[in-house]
């Protein structure tokens, strides 16, 4: 992997605000996204990972722009883009593209699949009609569909096989990075696999670097190099994924892994249950945000909140039974 980040994300925070009334200003602000930071490499897989409500999509959506950010610093190809305007900001979409998470959703019911397929090509620049039919069939058949597919709406297909033409349209650019939001959630478990082998064959056939967003640890785990685990906006650990699998350092990993089914029938599992809720983004705790769920909390937890440090080469988390203020 290349030392020149792909992307490089600091600091970078969105807040939403809580309407007080129709004239009014806002009365709070609900802290999707608090302060993160975090690198991908070329031809890195990055994989974020938490439960529902931890603002992991909202981080994606706020990276490529499609939701503003409240501030913090957003680099691609070692150029800030948070400051680019919205023709600035369209040129450079070239070297960017996402799927999205319902392949339903994201695809035009109206649109023929060959249409959808080469409708970022057609967007910049121009290009002849029998190229453009000639881009999408290649592009089909690098996701395994037919040429049959090509006159076909998208109601015609299953869901997997929709996944499958998302992502032929986000490799018809050939982007430098891709942000695959829950690129497998929407799909039946037969075929999810299928599909994630499918983006690992290819990440390296097409060579872009990729963040992968996801609440089922299985899947980032398999399909990532290194992982980040979010909770209530912020990430509270990262770790490469291989050392990650044998040791997690913050409560919550060890949580999330510990719920992670195992194939074989005769061996134990004893998740750990966590007692309580998530607390609202809109009032979230003092000190660290993890605190109200923690087993293993104590006073100073419950007073200031901790930054990810070090504990060895690659591995950060952000706890402070890991930097000698719990031991």
């Amino acid at each position: 992997m290349s030392q020149q980040p792909i992307l490089d994300v600091q600091d970078i925070v969105k807040y939403f605000p809580v309407a007080g009334g129709l004239w009014s200003k806002p009365k709070a602000w609900i802290k999707a996204v608090d302060g993160i930071s975090f690198q991908v490499y070329k031809g890195e897989s990055f994989g974020l990972v938490g439960e529902s409500g931890c603002g992991k999509t909202t981080l994606g959506r706020t990276i490529l722009r499609l939701i503003e950010p409240t501030s913090g610093s957003i680099k691609l190809n070692g150029r800030e883009i948070t400051r680019l305007n919205q023709r600035e900001m369209r040129a450079l979409r070239r070297d960017v593209q996402m799927i999205f998470q319902d392949p339903q959703a994201s695809l035009d019911p109206r649109m023929k699949v060959a249409s959808i397929v080469t409708e970022p090509l057609r967007a910049f620049q121009k290009t002849g009609r029998q190229q453009l039919r000639d881009r999408a069939l290649n592009l089909l058949e690098k996701v395994g569909l037919k040429a049959d597919a090509l006159d076909k709406y998208p109601h015609a297909f299953s869901g997997g096989e929709r996944q499958r033409i998302g992502i032929a349209r986000a490799l018809c650019l050939n982007p430098s990075l891709i942000v695959a939001d829950e690129p497998v959630s929407a799909l039946d478990m037969s075929i999810q696999a299928q599909v994630l082998n499918l983006l690992g064959d290819l990440k390296t056939s097409f060579d872009f670097s990729s963040l992968i967003i996801s609440h089922d640890l299985s899947v980032i785990n398999h399909m990532c190099d290194r992982i980040a685990v979010m909770y209530l906006g912020v990430i509270v650990e990262m770790a490469p994924s291989n050392m990650f699998g044998r040791i997690q350092r913050h409560p919550y990993t060890a949580a999330l892994v510990s719920a992670v089914p195992t194939p074989d029938p005769h061996k134990k599992q004893s998740p750990i249950t966590l007692e309580g809720e998530i607390p609202s983004p809109v009032n979230p705790p003092p000190g660290c945000l993890f605190h109200t769920r923690c087993t293993y909390c104590f006073e100073h937890c419950r007073v200031e909140r901790p930054t990810l440090v070090e504990i060895q080469a690659g591995h950060t988390v952000a706890c402070w039974l890991n930097n000698g203020r719990g031991l």
